[in-house]
């Protein structure tokens, strides 16, 4: 008989959880914190398998806890593989744990962060008050299109609940900006800021539609622009500079790949 050995390596591309559906979305992060070894944090490698179209408020829970603050943060990778997320529809208040899409973009210490990236959201609504994304951010965001309808913009914490992220958690470490355009398309309510501060390392960060980053401290200016045609008056776009896996720059202006169609 051959007793011959044969070593076979083959490329194993291990996920916690693919995400298809609304359903799923709504439940990843319960998944997320039974990946940490106590449950204070959230942790895992999730992707989206395709789009989504979102037709109710968004459900995942921030397991039960206050919104702000580095406890229950998020430190591991949201990956939205170049997909778009559609309708996502962000409420609640401090108290419900249903403010943003990730709690916080930090899990304790420095080398624990969080990452979204490689995903568009279009018809975004923040109804909450912590940022669209994360209340808190202490990690990467990068390769990210949001297209927000509505900002809370009212009560006590308005100023947090804008169209990416609320505070800044730079403290332990400096969150990471790049590739990320927030384009404002507001049809009702009071408009909130993209961030409460802009503090952190910034590359190729835009805000379309709006006149300041910042909710909190001197306005930043930097990076805004009233609308598209400002914006190519004022910045030159090096396509060496985007991953055109996700962006295709038309006529001097990054655009995601694959947004539906008008």
């Amino acid at each position: 008989c051959n007793s011959e050995i044969v070593t076979l390596n083959i490329p194993a591309h291990i996920v916690t959880m693919l995400i298809t559906t609304e359903e799923q979305l709504n439940s990843w992060l319960d998944v997320a914190y039974s990946m940490d070894s106590n449950s204070d944090f959230a942790t895992g490698l999730f992707e989206l398998g395709n789009d989504i179209t979102c037709t109710g408020n968004y459900g995942a829970k921030k397991n039960g806890r206050s919104e702000w603050g580095p406890a229950n943060g998020f430190y591991g990778i949201f990956d939205g593989k170049g997909h778009v997320i559609d309708g996502l529809t962000v409420h609640g208040g401090t108290d419900d744990g249903t403010n943003g899409f990730v709690h916080t973009l930090f899990g304790g210490s420095a080398s624990k962060y969080g990452t979204i990236k490689n995903v568009a959201f279009t018809n975004a609504r923040n109804l909450g008050t912590g940022g669209l994304l994360a209340g808190d951010a202490g990690g990467n965001i990068e390769n990210v299109y949001i297209s927000v309808t509505q900002t809370s913009g009212s009560g006590d914490w308005a100023n947090y609940g804008g169209a990416l992220v609320g505070n800044m958690r730079n403290e332990e470490r400096t969150p990471v900006f790049k590739n990320v355009i927030v384009e404002y398309n507001i049809t009702t309510g009071t408009t909130a800021y993209p961030m409460y501060e802009k503090k952190g390392d910034f590359t190729n960060v835009y805000a379309i539609g709006i006149d300041k980053m910042n909710a909190s401290g001197a306005a930043v200016t930097d990076g805004c622009y009233a609308d598209y045609a400002a914006f190519k008056t004022g910045v030159t776009v090096n396509e060496a500079d985007w991953d055109l896996t996700y962006w295709t720059v038309t006529d001097g202006v990054p655009v995601w790949k694959n947004l539906p169609a008008a």
